[in-house]
């Protein structure tokens, strides 16, 4: 928005420029130019109300398209090994161990303090705001009660003045975790930059760890109901339709193999077969 009327008086704005901040955000997400275009709106109007503008040009207003969502899905199992190793080893990953075994969003994980972990009860109460289910208490591995117990100051995840990290600050922490995830698998470097092939896919963000922990869960057969309280999810839908999602490799397995065998509607009687 600086870019095209940061120094301009309101009333020398022209439709065509606030349309221009839209058009140069086509092909980010949906959220930032939902952001974007929801602030200009309520700026023009309220400029309009107020006798800045002689008339309301924030109706016309297009929003650009977006990217799509692209499909998360799990980790593979020697990308597990790999942030199970690396999140303990420096105190600025350990906000990815409570993503992938406490099931947070970053900007919950990113959050925590020891005053959120009940150590009796071995449970950490991840303080949600997405949506009204968000707030809520989850089991606590023994590892973050170890790493948790051996903090000083109280601050687990949080900067050490107490402030939540900020967005920049996550996605610079993300690529140096994912350098480190890259190199113990054996990646190669080209200037200090991970390059191909990539062990640790290089598709993979922060976000997939949350997936990893749901279809964790649905590898263990717990309940869709509890995973979706566990994950925070508003909705049931949601955990069924983009969290649990289970490979080949999850499915074709001798514990199912087991179980389908055992079950009595499956067994075909000896005279049947000829």
């Amino acid at each position: 928005m600086l870019k095209f009327i940061g120094d301009k008086e309101i009333s020398t704005i022209t439709p065509t420029e606030i349309q221009m901040i839209l058009n140069q955000m086509k092909g980010m997400s949906a959220t930032p130019i939902n952001s974007v275009y929801n602030d200009l709106r309520l700026v023009l109007r309220h400029a309009y109300m107020d006798g800045y503008i002689c008339r309301d040009f924030s109706t016309p207003l297009t929003r650009p398209k977006c990217k799509k969502g692209g499909f998360r899905t799990a980790l593979e199992p020697e990308e597990r090994e790999a942030v199970l190793h690396v999140a303990p080893t420096d105190r600025k990953y350990y906000a990815y161990l409570f993503m992938i075994l406490c099931g947070c969003r970053p900007s919950e994980a990113f959050g925590i303090c020891k005053e959120d972990i009940d150590f009796e009860k071995e449970t950490v109460h991840i303080r949600g705001t997405k949506t009204r289910l968000s707030d809520r208490v989850v089991p606590c591995p023994r590892i973050i009660l170890t790493i948790a117990e051996k903090s000083l100051s109280g601050e687990i995840t949080r900067s050490e003045t107490g402030l939540k990290v900020s967005k920049e600050c996550q996605h610079r922490i993300w690529r140096q975790f994912y350098a480190d995830c890259h190199r113990y698998l054996g990646g190669a470097f080209y200037r200090n930059r991970p390059c191909a092939p990539y062990p640790f896919r290089k598709e993979v963000t922060a976000y997939y760890l949350r997936h990893e922990y749901c279809t964790e869960l649905a590898r263990n057969g717990i309940d869709v109901r509890i995973t979706q309280k566990l994950m925070g999810h508003a909705s049931l839908d949601m955990t069924l339709r983009i969290y649990t999602n289970l490979s080949d490799r999850d499915v074709d397995t001798d514990q199912v193999r087991k179980v389908i065998n055992n079950l009595q509607s499956f067994q075909v009687k000896d005279q049947v077969i000829k």
